[in-house]
Order: C-alpha cells, then structure tokens, then sequence
C-alpha cells in the first residue's frame, strides 16, 4: 500500500474506460488517414461510432454509480 494506495469507488474502471476511449479514438484517428474512399471512411467510422458511444455510455453509468456511493455514509467513510 506504501506505492500504491488504494483508490477510490470505481476509479479503477473509469480509468480503464478512458483508456479504451482514447485508444477509440486513436483508431478512428488512424481510420481517416488510411481511408482513400468516402465509403470506407464512413464504414469505418460507423463501426467505432456504436463502440464509443457504449464507452461514454459505461462511463455515466460508473461516474453515477461513483457518486452514489461518496454520498452514502459507507462511501464518505471509506473516502477519508
């Protein structure tokens, strides 16, 4: 615990979601450079669109579910 104290409710999944966020992105970067048709950028583009949005949607739901808890009394105990 010395290195790496613990972390909040939840922190260790919104992490891993803005990891894959920003890798989704990163993919959509790569997708427009090597798109040479319209098509093909599109159809990439509509593939990463439903994974991204199911990510930002998984991380409401973890940052709700996150605030839920620091407002309980469990959560303000376990907070400080």
């Amino acid at each position: 615990y010395k290195k790496d104290p613990p972390q909040g409710a939840y922190v260790d999944k919104i992490l891993f979601l803005f990891l894959l966020f920003c890798s989704m992105e990163a993919l959509h970067a790569w997708g427009y450079i090597k798109a040479v048709e319209w098509e093909a950028m599109t159809d990439i583009f509509a593939a990463g669109q439903y994974v991204t949005i199911a990510i930002l949607l998984f991380m409401i739901v973890f940052f709700s579910l996150r605030l839920l808890f620091i407002t309980s009394v469990k959560g303000e105990f376990y907070e400080h």
